[in-house]
């Protein structure tokens, strides 16, 4: 596989004015965090094991990595709130931005303009822990629920019972009374607002390039990377 790198000075970093060098330094790392776990999430759900022990452990791991994700996002757009509106940094270079790459924080700042799930996803459920509403879902336990607990010969432990209740918890809060349609929305929305917001970072990346970094790249080769569909992402690893 091809890969073209582009050096950057020191001359060019210094170059860049500081809110700005600021701005996007911290947007690349918060780009690369969002496409780990989007990549992650998406290799966790492409499909749906066959054994149920493995099918318990499978759902459960990608609401882990859905939560993070959607917690990255709402802390990624705290980010913007503070370093791109709050710096003013936004008057001077969004007029310069594709209009895909503006469309993008349009929709981001209708979406965090009002109550919505990431909001509530990051606050109980990823970046901090409620123990009352754990406590008060409980009592919602049904017999039919069947809580496991699955300890592999690896030494692996997997508390399904605990994720179980964890995530009804949240799907509750998501949706009430429909955890199917919760978990659809959950996952659907985290997706959406997560692309939109790499695709604002991307838009901002480029036109640093562009500005101040000038393309002139060098190519190099690499061993080509594995092919999606041979990934599998299990918990139980030897």
């Amino acid at each position: 596989m091809k890969i073209h790198r582009i050096s950057v000075t020191k001359e060019q970093l210094d170059h860049i004015p500081n809110l700005e060098r600021a701005f996007y330094i911290h947007i690349g790392h918060l780009r690369h965090e969002l496409m780990v776990l989007k990549k992650l999430l998406e290799l966790s759900a492409k499909e749906t094991p066959d054994d149920p022990i493995l099918r318990d452990v499978h759902l459960s791991q990608q609401f882990i990595i859905g939560r993070l994700l959607a917690g990255k996002v709402r802390e990624g757009w705290e980010l913007i709130r503070k370093a791109y509106f709050g710096t003013k940094l936004s008057l001077g270079i969004e007029k310069e931005l594709p209009d895909d790459t503006t469309m993008a924080l349009e929709n981001l700042k209708k979406y965090f303009r009002t109550k919505n799930l990431i909001d509530c996803i990051r606050n109980e459920f990823a970046f901090h822990y409620d123990p009352a509403r754990v406590q008060s879902q409980v009592p919602l336990v049904e017999p039919t629920d069947n809580l496991k607990i699955y300890i592999a010969e690896t030494e692996d432990v997997f508390f399904q019972l605990s994720d179980v209740i964890v995530q009804n918890a949240m799907l509750g809060a998501v949706q009430e009374g429909d955890y199917v349609a919760a978990a659809e929305k959950f996952f659907k929305e985290t997706m959406v607002v997560s692309s939109q917001l790499v695709d604002f970072c991307d838009g901002c990346l480029h036109y640093m390039i562009d500005t101040y970094i000038k393309y002139g790249s060098e190519e190099f080769e690499v061993p080509d990377p594995p092919d999606c569909d041979d990934l599998r992402l299990s918990f139980f690893c030897k």
